[in-house]
């Protein structure tokens, strides 16, 4: 079982390092889709999605229920797919709300969850303890070198 505390400040760390690797990118370098057809903004929508899902699992694995969110390779590329088109066209600031909001969620939960919460093994593809934000963060900071912002 993991400690509540230390996952909540795995995802602060990882939160404080996303904002740091976008800060003093201008609304344009903010919103230019120049990361594989993406914007850092998509990649905020994006990491929203998952953290919105991740709140979920916890709160639903603390329930005693199971994992509701295990899905196929191709199920996932479709949700990211989805996901990508209908917060296209939101503003930079909603994209900020909604990763903030998400990622308040999953803190939310983390605090309020029961010991079977904190067990890996009951999680599927909207893990516990991921890394998928520090994967966003290394891309961004890659097209930031590439770009030189």
């Amino acid at each position: 079982m993991l400690d509540s505390h230390d996952v909540q400040q795995h995802y602060r760390t990882l939160r404080t390092t996303l904002r740091e690797t976008l800060s003093g990118l201008t609304d344009d370098q903010m919103t230019e889709r120049t990361i594989d057809g993406w914007s850092p903004k998509d990649h905020l929508t994006h990491l929203a999605l998952w953290d919105r899902l991740r709140a979920e699992e916890i709160m639903r694995i603390s329930a005693g229920y199971q994992a509701g969110c295990g899905f196929s390779e191709e199920q996932v590329e479709e949700l990211n797919q989805i996901d990508h088109a209908l917060f296209a066209a939101c503003s930079l600031e909603q994209a900020w709300w909604e990763v903030e909001r998400a990622h308040q969620s999953v803190l939310d939960a983390l605090a309020s969850a029961s010991p079977r919460g904190l067990e890996p093994e009951h999680y599927s593809d909207a893990a516990l303890q991921s890394d998928h934000e520090a994967e966003h963060i290394g891309w961004l900071r890659g097209w930031r070198d590439r770009m030189g912002y």
